[in-house]
């Protein structure tokens, strides 16, 4: 027997060790965080801070605004006329606990909720007064204000934009608005009298 097996065991007990000791972590200045100890969630912010991996988890994002591009939907407007819409939405994160403590995938879920508000603030009205709207100011865009309701308190952040990235009308049918699927009809039985 050679000592190789004998103190195998010493870089697995080292690395044990040291997650008992304290780490020095320093949080930069464009993002936030939490830190968790058992059910105790504390925020923190730029700057230094200690944690011991055997009790705390430290989870951290960046807290500078971010920009989704929506992915453009088939949507049937309100008189009846099928549109391809996609939008652009900017926000903050205005409260980081509840981002990164309350939701799984924060992002996607953003994303989603936006995508839900634009789809029915499109379906809402007529092709003209859609393609039309171009508000010169953010506080006179409804759109955005209605996403401001919507989204942001449900995940922590604060929206800044939803807007309109394109929008034109297609032949493309809207599953969602088509209604029942019309079947052909049955060709008619003829009789071959000769």
């Amino acid at each position: 027997m050679g000592l190789e097996p004998l103190f195998s065991w010493i870089p697995a007990l080292l690395l044990w060790l040291l997650s008992w000791m304290p780490h020095a972590a320093r949080c930069p200045v464009h993002e936030g965080g939490v830190k968790i100890s058992g059910a105790k969630v504390r925020t923190i912010g730029p700057g230094w801070y200690w944690w011991v991996p055997r009790f705390t988890e430290v989870f951290t994002d960046n807290v500078k605004r971010k920009v989704i591009d929506l992915p453009e939907q088939l949507l049937t407007t309100k008189d009846d006329c099928r549109v391809r819409a996609g939008g652009i939405l900017i926000y903050h994160i205005s409260n980081i606990e509840r981002w990164l403590v309350e939701n799984e995938s924060p992002e996607h879920g953003v994303q989603v909720q936006a995508a839900r508000v634009l789809r029915e603030w499109v379906k809402a009205r007529d092709f003209g007064d859609v393609q039309a709207f171009n508000p010169d100011k953010r506080k006179e865009d409804e759109l955005t204000r209605l996403a401001q309701s919507e989204v942001g308190q449900d995940f922590g952040v604060r929206i800044d934009q939803l807007a309109l990235a394109s929008f034109a009308e297609t032949d493309a049918t809207d599953l969602h608005h088509s209604g029942p699927a019309v079947m052909p009809a049955a060709p008619a039985a003829h009789d071959d009298e000769e």
